[in-house]
């Protein structure tokens, strides 16, 4: 009997899909739209529990498609562009902001980076260094001018906390925790090299 004929039983079936494929569309959007969630779920169980085959077939495919892919992504740039430049600003003043406040919260931690990279830059000794030990072993006291240095004041304060060498780096002086000293901010500053004598206060 015919329909008893794979052959024609496809050809039915795709006539009638043919039909009909705008009803099965918006059919299969709507039960998309109204199981979201048990959908997103049991995408991600299953992504979950076929993580290898699903990098496999991802890694498999892009490499079949590479130049049908790299074309479909200019093609979408390209008639994306100003929202992509949107984007794109949005994400710098992003990420500015964050290293922004990051910086400010760890101000001395990024002071430190700053004169260790100074230091490379001149080829000084550079060795590790631990800038609680050295508050600890200078008593929170200026090795300038001898006063305590009040740890609460931020910079710019000018009595705020700094870190000098003792053998500042512009006269070689190595970048090592024997050579920094706690100072404060507008003493640093005063003492700059040469306006004051090499050789500070000793703790």
């Amino acid at each position: 009997m015919p329909y008893k004929d794979p052959e024609v039983a496809r050809a039915r079936r795709r006539v009638y899909y043919e039909a009909h494929r705008e009803e099965d569309n918006a059919s299969s959007r709507a039960w998309a739209e109204s199981h979201r969630a048990e959908k997103c779920a049991y995408n991600r169980a299953w992504g979950a529990a076929h993580r290898e085959e699903r990098l496999v077939y991802n890694r498999a495919y892009r490499e079949a498609h590479q130049t049908e892919g790299q074309a479909a992504n200019r093609a979408w740039r390209k008639s994306h562009r100003e929202e992509l430049l949107a984007y794109y600003a949005r994400y710098r003043e992003k990420v500015l902001a964050a290293v922004g406040a990051y910086q400010k919260a760890h101000l001395q931690e990024h002071a430190e980076k700053s004169r260790r990279r100074r230091a490379l830059e001149r080829s000084a000794t550079v060795g590790p260094i631990d800038l609680g030990a050295i508050k600890v072993r200078d008593r929170m006291r200026c090795c300038i001018c001898g006063k305590r240095v009040n740890e609460k004041l931020k910079h710019p304060h000018p009595d705020s906390l700094s870190f000098d060498h003792s053998h500042p780096l512009g006269l070689g002086g190595p970048h090592t925790q024997e050579n920094q000293r706690v100072v404060h901010l507008c003493c640093n500053v005063k003492r700059g090299i040469g306006r004051l004598p090499v050789q500070m206060v000793l703790c």
